[in-house]
């Protein structure tokens, strides 16, 4: 897979700060995104073309994730020239909204790691 350019990375964090501050201050009028403040903006990906990104989110509630990135989804394209204006883009890009896994992912790994089985073959290889 081809590695992301400069630019995208540079366009992607400064997107990820604009949808930070813009979903906080922002009201929807949906009761989804009622308690959009508890949602964190992980990570934007932008397309080689900048004109779609894919926005992560995670929720603390994660019960409310879903519905929430729906309704999310749904608004994206009321977000779209705001946030395009803020980032002085040409064109604005398509908002895509998912669920980011890294931190369920990082916590099963660390569940792994921590399970008795697995505490005995790190031991077993510290010792040889």
């Amino acid at each position: 897979m081809k590695q992301p350019s400069q630019r995208q990375l540079r366009v992607s964090e400064k997107l990820r700060h604009i949808l930070a501050e813009y979903l906080q201050r922002e009201t929807f009028g949906e009761p989804e995104l009622e308690h959009v403040n508890l949602m964190t903006v992980s990570e934007v990906r932008m397309s080689p073309d900048l004109k779609n990104a894919t926005v992560y989110v995670s929720c603390l509630d994660q019960a409310k994730e879903a519905p929430m990135i729906k309704a999310l989804n749904q608004n994206s394209k009321q977000m779209k020239g705001p946030v395009g204006r803020k980032a002085a883009l040409r064109f604005a890009p398509k908002l895509y909204f998912v669920s980011d896994t890294a931190f369920d992912y990082a916590n099963d790994i660390e569940r792994l790691m921590m399970d008795e089985k697995v505490q005995q073959d790190i031991r077993k290889d510290e010792e040889e």
